[in-house]
C-alpha cells in the first residue's frame, strides 16, 4: 500500500518492493556499493533478511527467539549483528558452510558450543535501539532504553566502556574523528561563537550611572548596562567615566549658563547691528568651540571613546 500511495502522489515507481515481513519492520541497514549492496530488514516477526539491492532478491532469511528491533552489518559484510527486544544483541556469521536461505540461529553465551551458530553480546536490561560497527569491524556500539550505550569488543564480546544517559537511547552511529579534533593548527570552515548561558548578566560592569547614582543616593544599586555594536566596533564593557573626557558635568552646566547668557545678550537686533566685524566673528568662534565641545562631550558619553 505505500508503494501504491508514493507512485499515485508523486508519480515515482519503486525499483522493489518487500513484504516478506509478517509484523512491522523495526530497523533497516543498507551496505555500501550502491546498486552491489545488500540491504538487512529486522522485524517484531523474529525475523532479519537480507536482500540484494539490484536483483532484490532475498539472499537469505535469519529466524531468531525474540523479536527484534535493530540490526546492522560490518563494512565488510562478515558478520551481521541483531538487536533483540530482551536487550541481548546477536552476531550472525554470514560466510558459513551452511548455504541455505533460511537458518534458524542457536545461542551460544559461552563460544563452547559447536552446534551453535551465533554469539551474543548480553549486557542491556532493554530493547536495542540501535547499532553501528566502526570502520575496522573491531567495535560494536548499542544503544538501548535501559539509558546506556555500550561499547563492544567484537572479538572478545566484551564491554569495554559503558556510557550512562539521562533517558532512552534513540539513535547511536560510529563516525570518523573530525580533523579539528585531532589537530589544533586545523580551522574549522564555518566558525562559531562560543556558546553563553545567558546574552546579558546584570550588573556585570559597573559604569558611570550605577557611581555617580549610588554616590548621589547613597546606595549600592547599580545600573544595568548593556555592551552595543555600532558600524562594526565591538564595544567592550562599556565603562563610561568623565575623567576620560574633556568636560566634566558642572563644566558642561557653566557651558550651557554661558550659551544661554550669550543668547540673552545677542537677542536684540540692534545690538547685534552695533557690534563690529572683529567682535561677531569672535563671538562667532565662542560658538562653534561651545558646540564642539558638548559634541566631543556627548559622543565620547555614548561611545565610550578615548
Amino acid at each position: 500500500m505505500q508503494g501504491k500511495s508514493l507512485q499515485s502522489t508523486l508519480g515515482v515507481d519503486p525499483v522493489h518492493i518487500w513484504s516478506n515481513h509478517s509484523l512491522p519492520v523495526t530497523d533497516l541497514h543498507c551496505t555500501t556499493g550502491g546498486m552491489m549492496a545488500r540491504v538487512a530488514s529486522a522485524s517484531q516477526d523474529h525475523t532479519c533478511k537480507v536482500w540484494d539491492m539490484c536483483s532484490g532478491e532475498l539472499l537469505c532469511n535469519f529466524v531468531f527467539d525474540v523479536p527484534l528491533n535493530s540490526v546492522c552489518m560490518d563494512p565488510a559484510e562478515y558478520r551481521l549483528f541483531a538487536g533483540a527486544m530482551n536487550g541481548t544483541v546477536y552476531q550472525v556469521n554470514l560466510f558459513e558452510s551452511n548455504s541455505s536461505k533460511e537458518r534458524h540461529i542457536k545461542v551460544s553465551e559461552t563460544g563452547d558450543d559447536e552446534d551453535a551458530t551465533t554469539a551474543v553480546f548480553a549486557g542491556h536490561s532493554k530493547p536495542v535501539t540501535c547499532l553501528s560497527v566502526s570502520l575496522d569491524g573491531s567495535m560494536l556500539v548499542s544503544g538501548s532504553q535501559d539509558q546506556t550505550v555500550r561499547i563492544w569488543h567484537i572479538q572478545s564480546k566484551q564491554c569495554v566502556r559503558t556510557i550512562n544517559h539521562k533517558g532512552a537511547v534513540t539513535n547511536a552511529m560510529i563516525i570518523p574523528t573530525p580533523p579539528n579534533l585531532q589537530s589544533s593548527q586545523t580551522k574549522p570552515t564555518l566558525p562559531i561563537q562560543v556558546f553563553k548561558r545567558h546574552l546579558h548578566v546584570p550588573n556585570q560592569w559597573n559604569g558611570l550611572h550605577s557611581s555617580t547614582q549610588s554616590s548621589r543616593n547613597g546606595s549600592d544599586r547599580h545600573t544595568e548596562t548593556v555592551a552595543v555594536k555600532l558600524k562594526g566596533t565591538k564595544s567592550e564593557a562599556p565603562k563610561v567615566s568623565t575623567s576620560g573626557t574633556n568636560l566634566s558635568e558642572a563644566e558642561l552646566e557653566s557651558l550651557l549658563a554661558t550659551i544661554n547668557q550669550e543668547r540673552s545678550s545677542s537677542s536684540s537686533e540692534a545690538d547685534i547691528e552695533n557690534l563690529s566685524a572683529k567682535e561677531l566673528h569672535q563671538r562667532l568662534q565662542q560658538v562653534q568651540q561651545l558646540n564642539k565641545d558638548i559634541f566631543t562631550y556627548a559622543t565620547k558619553q555614548i561611545l565610550n571613546t578615548r
